[in-house]
């Protein structure tokens, strides 16, 4: 719905080019992130900057591919899988969480290398209200529309 907005605030912009002299269409441009992610995790990680980073990250991936194998052993043979993964310790996340940023901190420093100021918000395909990149101001006008809607004003 974020989106549906957005494309209509620039479907109207664009519209109000044709009649203006001297205004700029303004463009959006989309991600597809599932596809990009795992070839930016490796740029991110390759950084020597980041080489704590992933150290903590393969350790995370160590610890939940210990709790799997246990799980599955557990359920395997019958017993508690619970009990079993009360024992095991667990990441806390952290490493994932901030890999992540760092993933979209780089995926947006490509984009504004690449594209500058071409489009005026980027969005990740995967996600309707998901903003990559915005140059200018977003407008939510979820609540008038809830009130319009509300008033029958439609």
């Amino acid at each position: 719905s974020a989106l549906l907005v957005l494309l209509c605030s620039v479907t109207i912009s664009a519209w109000s080019a044709d009649n203006l002299p001297g205004v700029v269409e303004a463009r959006i441009a989309k991600v597809d992130m599932n596809e990009l992610e795992s070839d930016l995790r490796d740029v991110v990680l390759a950084k020597p900057e980041n080489a704590a980073l992933k150290k903590d990250i393969e350790a995370g991936e160590a610890l939940d591919d210990k709790r799997n194998k246990a799980m599955q052993a557990a359920s395997q043979a019958g017993k508690d899988v619970q009990a079993v993964l009360k024992d095991l310790p667990t990441s806390d996340g952290k490493a994932q969480q901030k890999l992540e940023r760092l993933v979209k901190a780089e995926l947006l420093k490509f984009v504004v290398k690449k594209y500058g100021k071409r489009f005026v918000v980027v969005l990740d395909s995967n996600y309707g209200d998901s903003v990559i990149y915005l140059d200018g101001e977003l407008v939510d006008i979820t609540q008038s529309i809830r009130q319009a809607m509300q008033l029958n004003e439609f």
